[in-house]
């Protein structure tokens, strides 16, 4: 498993699956980290709001996990959050956003929606991460799958 105590950067090709990991719980992200990396995903991690701002401001990520208490933020003031709550849907509809916590339900799609997030995970659901987002992203996969061919013939 990879240890964010001893992550390396990783530069990405065009063709890689990237995610950026939200996270200052290193407990939450070892586990995290060690999911994406298993399913093939390199990775960036963010602890300064500035940095993960940046980075998402330079690099459009395939999935984003967002602690709900990032920086001792709540819900309602998270601002990576609020980051991609206002992002066009042009850029968003191509990334998976998921909210880790311990007051959200797992796969809680009233929650996704209220908080303008794919997934939502339960912090106590983590041991099946990997279960969750591998699932979401075929969910959102097969979505997007039929409005890009709708797209598509109306151009």
């Amino acid at each position: 498993m990879l240890d964010a105590s001893t992550a390396q950067p990783q530069f990405f090709d065009i063709n890689d699956k990237s995610a950026l990991v939200c996270m200052d719980n290193m407990e939450w992200q070892n586990v995290i980290l060690g999911a994406l990396t298993d399913l093939g995903f390199k990775i960036h991690t963010g602890v300064f709001i500035e940095d993960i701002i940046n980075k998402i401001q330079s690099q459009t990520y395939n999935v984003v996990v967002i602690a709900e208490n990032f920086t001792g933020a709540n819900l309602e003031d998270n601002q990576i959050l609020k980051v991609f709550q206002k992002m066009p849907m042009s850029q968003r509809r191509n990334q998976m956003i998921v909210l880790v916590g311990d007051s959200i339900s797992s796969a809680d799609r009233m929650s996704g929606f209220i908080f303008s997030v794919n997934l939502t995970v339960f912090s106590g659901d983590l041991p099946q991460f990997q279960t969750l987002i591998k699932r979401a992203l075929i969910e959102q996969e097969e979505f997007y799958q039929s409005y890009a061919a709708v797209l598509k013939e109306k151009r």
